[in-house]
């Protein structure tokens, strides 16, 4: 069901993106598929490289056609994305399928064959965030060497990866620091958050509550869930942040009442 869910959900997503959708669309319903999960092959076309259903993973029975000029950005369209996995090229052109083996960032590439599939009696892993069940490496850092970077969604914030996608398996380790009359916004992210708090006090929205936190508070938002974080007092508001190794997007609603 879950999946179910998630699959239909980004059908949606699609549309609303402006995709053209050329077939599916929708689950199947009906006492034929009454016992049971049913969505069609579902076909996008004139796909936004950048768009959802161009950059995250369904899993499920969606194709997203790209449109490109040429070779060269066909290539780039297909290298724009932190997954690397695998890659299959058509082509009756033999340089062409080379130059395409010797330009793209995956794991392994098929020609002429489709991507489902290793090769059993190599070694085979991906790359970029498809190698993170390959990483055997331990991670070992000084939080005060991580630059702080800001976020620019929110009001006097800063932002540290202590633990990046590309150094862990499943998840990602941040730091959120807030100056005193700072916070975010009210909006939504696509992964749950498990925080936390470090230093300080702030009042935080999600959903229909409002809570105070502080030093010493845990706090989990839902995927999906609005929330917001409002500094209190003169302390700097610091905490921890947990989130699943996933594409997280973030979607602003309106500024906290």
């Amino acid at each position: 069901q879950s999946q179910y869910d998630t699959v239909l959900e980004y059908i949606e997503i699609g549309k609303q993106e402006g995709s053209e959708c050329l077939a599916g669309g929708q689950a199947l319903t009906g006492p034929e598929h009454a016992n049971g999960y049913f969505v069609p092959p579902t076909v996008f076309d004139r796909v936004d490289p950048d768009s959802r259903i161009a950059q995250e993973e369904i899993f499920g029975p969606v194709l997203a056609i790209i449109r490109v000029p040429d070779f060269e950005t066909g290539l780039e369209v297909c290298n724009n994305t932190q997954y690397g996995l695998t890659s299959s090229i058509y082509t009756a052109d033999n340089s062409r399928a080379f130059r395409f083996i010797r330009g793209i960032d995956t794991g392994i590439t098929h020609v002429n064959s489709p991507t489902m599939g290793g090769e059993a009696q190599l070694p085979f892993g991906g790359t970029k965030a498809s190698a993170r069940a390959c990483s055997t490496e331990m991670t070992i850092k000084r939080a005060n060497e991580v630059v702080p970077e800001p976020v620019h969604a929110g009001k006097d914030t800063r932002r540290q990866v202590l633990i990046g996608p590309d150094e862990a398996p499943n998840f990602a380790l941040r730091k959120f620091i807030m100056e005193p009359g700072g916070g975010m916004p009210n909006h939504t992210n696509t992964v749950e958050h498990e925080q936390y708090v470090l230093a300080g006090r702030a009042r935080i929205g999600i959903g229909d509550d409002v809570v105070r936190v502080e030093a010493g508070s845990v706090v989990y938002i839902p995927a999906g869930t609005p929330h917001w974080y409002e500094v209190e007092g003169n302390e700097r508001f610091e905490f921890l942040c947990v989130v699943p190794n996933r594409p997280d997007h973030i979607e602003i609603i309106d500024e906290p009442t």
